[in-house]
Formats: structure tokens, sequence, C-alpha cells
């Protein structure tokens, strides 16, 4: 598991590594200190979206035509990319501290492997029946 930074940083530097142009952040109608907020709300819940991730992935290895899993929980500062990306194109926020657990489909991501591509349809079907799927 990745251990993830405490502090968001500062703006500018995260603005650069994620290419982010200071037009779309002044569009995404975010604050620094609230996304700072927003970091450290999600950090507090990182850990289990981790065991989540690890529980559904196991859950999708019993099936016999899954070959392999791989599961992660959303990494932090993509998070915080992501909101500030989605929000710039809205023109407002995409979501906030008090919806953003709701609002955001990809918190936990599972990527199972078959073997033959016409398994899939079966995978498909037991990944709906056995795992609450969104987006």
């Amino acid at each position: 598991m990745r251990i993830p930074p405490q502090k968001l940083g500062k703006k500018d530097a995260f603005l650069a590594a994620f290419r982010i142009p200071a037009e779309a952040y002044r569009r995404s109608r975010f604050s620094w200190s609230e996304l700072q907020e927003l970091y450290a709300d999600y950090l507090s819940w990182y850990p289990d979206l981790e065991r989540e991730a690890a529980h559904k992935a196991s859950i999708l290895q019993a099936y016999p035509g899954v070959r392999g899993v791989y599961s992660r929980a959303k990494d932090p500062e993509h998070l915080i990319e992501k909101l500030i990306r989605k929000s710039a194109e809205l023109g407002h926020r995409y979501a906030t501290r008090a919806n953003y657990l709701s609002t955001l489909s990809d918190l936990v991501g599972l990527r199972a492997l078959h073997v033959f591509k016409e398994d899939w349809p079966q995978v498909h079907q037991f990944i709906c029946a056995n795992l609450d799927v969104k987006g």
C-alpha cells in the first residue's frame, strides 16, 4: 500500500505537478484551504477504502474464471486533481467535502483478469451479482 503524503502541500507546486493551468484552478471555484481540508478528510477514510478494495478483490478472486485481481483506493492527490479538473469543466464545484464520498464513483477500483475473452459476460454477471457497482 502506498502511503500518501499527510499534507497536500503548496498550491503552486501541486498545480505544476498535475499540469493544472491557473485558469482551470480559478474556474474550479475551490480555495486552497478548502482543498486541504477535503484532502485531510479523505486521508481519514483512505485506510478504510484500501481495506474495502482488498475485500472486494478477494470476493472477485473467488470466481473461477478470474485469474488475477488488482485493487486500489483512489490516490488522495489524484482525488484533488479530479475535483479541480471536473469543477473547472463544469464551472462550479463537482463535489464538496460534504458529498464527495457519495458523488465520486471511483474511490475504490478493481481490475479483474481473465484468460479467455468469451469469459467476460460471466465475469461481468458475477461482479454485478456480488459487488456494489457504481458508474
